[in-house]
């Protein structure tokens, strides 16, 4: 049986690693050269999301016994929805992306990027993130 630390590392290298992180780089890279005239600051990003990606990962690690402790899918998904959820929350009211950095009307129409946020969260922590932790964590 690996002790805590070990599992905390492990989890947290699966985590930041380059499966898990590329996707946002993806699409928000593709944002930027669509609209280079934005004002996203891209230097703060590969420093904190990797991070991010890596503490939301030991989160879901450790509380595997407690939240859905026999469906892993669902857990997966319940903590990618809110970790999409809380990142597009911040990216709408703290950092105001959808209009700066995606080029939406400062509309409603902004909005939408909540729930494809959401989704898009959902389906890499079920679909990517579940299956690293399995092949590298067994959990």
């Amino acid at each position: 049986m690996q002790n805590k630390q070990h599992i905390n590392l492990k989890a947290f290298i699966i985590g930041s690693s380059y499966f898990i992180v590329m996707w946002p780089f993806l699409y928000l890279s593709v944002a930027k050269n669509a609209n280079p005239e934005s004002s996203f600051d891209f230097l703060f990003v590969p420093l904190v999301l990797p991070v991010l990606f890596g503490v939301i990962n030991v989160i879901v690690v450790r509380l595997s016994s407690i939240v859905y402790p026999h469906n892993a899918s669902k857990r997966y998904w319940l903590f990618g929805t809110l970790y999409g959820l809380g990142l597009a929350l911040y990216g709408n009211f703290g950092k105001d992306i959808p209009v700066g950095l995606f080029g939406l009307p400062d509309t409603s129409i902004q909005y939408a990027v909540i729930p494809v946020a959401m989704l898009l969260y959902g389906l890499i922590f079920r679909y990517i993130l579940k299956n690293l932790n399995y092949i590298f964590l067994q959990k």
